[in-house]
């Protein structure tokens, strides 16, 4: 009876030991994802990572004018569809930081080509967007103000391959830029606009509160990364009034839970 209650302990003694393990690993992806989503917070095309693949998908993000036609955002579902030559991969993006290259192809700041709406992919039928497409959709205007912005409606045509996950639990290699996933359908339910950009669509309340809740679990050099990375975003709310007035109180719970991680002297952070 004795063996069997000392082998018994032993054994939950292991069970909670790999609790502690997952537990573990999980605080750290979220920490990493956090990370990441504060540092991209303001920019273009990218993705938050750490609300989940749901969110990933469906969310809309501000759309920003940028005057220069090769830049082109989705306002509502999809994403653009880029072949990688060189891995003979397609991703899937929402960054529409595109740019013609040497031979008149339409391509990524990695090099990837955009996908026109002919193309097939689950037949390995790759059209790329060239100069020629895209100027039948995108006429240049010689004005004063240079590229004029072009709207599509939902039911007009335009030259790019718009695509959705129609199974969003099959996505793999989720970065804030690229997905892959091989279970996809055409979307139809969006619009093409030129010399436009869409910023990152984030929830910056609640990735705040998410910084909150993984704030006393982390080690002093996650605390320090973490501090690093809101410093920035503070600096920036905090001079905005209206702004500040919205994110004071989680601000301010943030620098509790980060003591001793900020110097400065007469400045919380």
């Amino acid at each position: 009876m004795k063996i069997i209650t000392l082998r018994s302990f032993f054994l939950f003694f292991l069970f909670l030991l790999f609790l502690f393990h997952i537990c573990s690993y999980a605080a750290a992806d979220d920490i990493n994802n956090i990370l990441i989503d504060i540092n991209n917070t303001g920019s273009f095309g990218l993705r938050p990572i750490s609300f989940g693949e749901e969110y990933y998908i469906q969310a809309q993000g501000m759309l920003r004018f940028t005057n220069i036609a090769t830049d082109i955002a989705i306002k509502g579902e999809g994403f653009f569809v880029l072949f990688d030559a060189d891995c003979n991969e397609i991703k899937f993006t929402r960054n529409g930081h595109f740019a013609f290259d040497g031979q008149g192809y339409l391509v990524n700041h990695d090099g990837y080509y955009v996908l026109g709406n002919m193309s097939n992919i689950s037949g390995n039928v790759y059209i790329i967007v060239d100069f020629t497409i895209f100027d039948q959709f995108f006429p240049e205007k010689k004005e004063p103000s240079g590229m004029r912005r072009m709207t599509f409606p939902i039911e007009q045509k335009h030259p790019f391959l718009i695509m959705r996950p129609s199974d969003i639990t099959s996505i793999v290699k989720v970065t804030p830029e690229y997905y892959s996933c091989d279970t996809n359908v055409v979307s139809d339910n969006h619009r093409i606009i030129s010399g436009t950009l869409e910023s990152m669509p984030i929830p910056l309340e609640d990735l705040l509160i998410k910084s909150l809740a993984v704030a006393d679990t982390l080690n002093d050099d996650d605390k320090n990364l973490l501090y690093m990375a809101l410093k920035p975003l503070y600096t920036k709310i905090k001079s905005d009034v209206l702004e500040w007035e919205n994110f004071e109180c989680l601000f301010d719970a943030a620098r509790l839970r980060l003591q001793g991680h900020w110097t400065g002297q007469g400045d919380k952070w």
